[in-house]
């Protein structure tokens, strides 16, 4: 539109004879272009206003994107910071677990040795040996007889526990007992 307004005003001014015409057809070239100039003016500024609120809004969006980021951040360090302790946690109680397991066999060991050195410790580990053996046949019952001094043998083939009583096993626990030779004779004859 705005160029049909000018070719018309153009015709004009050069069809004009008068110095009036002149000047008032290139009055009205110059408030068009000046006109079509302020209307283009003010949609640039309309424009730059929007990208300006466009831009602000980005900028808040990012700002929250970045918030969100840092807060973000702050808890995968605490995360890392948890895991790291549990960690520590972890090697210290597998350290103190091994510690204690080192302990454990270091006093096992010192109490075999002990056994070993006294008759009466080699007998437990004998008597040890046929109660290991014994749990390979008999059931939970029969063990618990045993232990109480109550197993009688069902089958009438003898035992190799009728032969001590509950005082010789106490007497062999207190390191007092005197017939380990015949006991052990005893025991072997009713093994075999």
């Amino acid at each position: 539109m705005l160029e049909q307004n000018l070719r018309v005003l153009v015709q004009e001014f050069k069809t004009a004879i008068y110095g009036k015409d002149v000047r008032r057809t290139f009055a009205d070239i110059a408030e068009l272009i000046c006109i079509r100039a302020m209307q283009e003016l003010d949609y640039a500024v309309e424009r730059g206003n929007i990208a300006e609120q466009q831009g602000d809004y980005a900028k808040e969006q990012g700002d929250y994107a970045k918030e969100q980021g840092d807060y973000a951040r702050e808890q995968g360090d605490y995360a890392k910071g948890q895991g790291d302790y549990a960690g520590e946690q972890t090697n210290a109680a597998l350290t103190e677990i091994n510690s204690a397991m080192l302990r454990i066999s270091d006093e096992f060991s010192s109490l075999q040795e002990a056994l070993r050195a006294t008759e009466s410790g080699a007998l437990l580990l004998e008597i040890n040996k046929l109660l290991q053996d014994m749990y390979r046949t008999a059931t939970d019952e029969d063990i618990d007889k045993i232990i109480d001094g109550l197993y009688v043998d069902e089958d009438n083939e003898g035992s190799i526990f009728e032969a001590g009583s509950i005082q010789d096993i106490d007497d062999i626990i207190e390191g007092t007992y005197v017939g380990y030779e015949e006991l052990s004779v005893t025991m072997i004859n009713a093994i075999t």
